[in-house]
């Protein structure tokens, strides 16, 4: 089983993919691939599983419903 990323380990990802975008000289590249990378890390934010892996709970901390 391997081991969940974590938070800084994305968040690192993210910055370096961002730098990358902003490297390409055309500009329709550019903006496609930073466009591109904000979509994609916005939909692993709003993903349940994401965020378990960003800041997973003690059982303490959970509320039952």
């Amino acid at each position: 089983m391997s081991t969940q990323p974590t938070r800084k380990a994305l968040l690192g990802l993210y910055g370096v993919t961002l730098r990358t975008a902003r490297s390409f000289k055309s500009y329709n590249f550019r903006n496609y691939f930073l466009q591109r990378t904000k979509d994609n890390f916005r939909t692993l934010l709003a993903s349940t599983r994401f965020l378990e892996c960003i800041s997973p709970q003690t059982d303490k901390n959970r509320v039952s419903v």
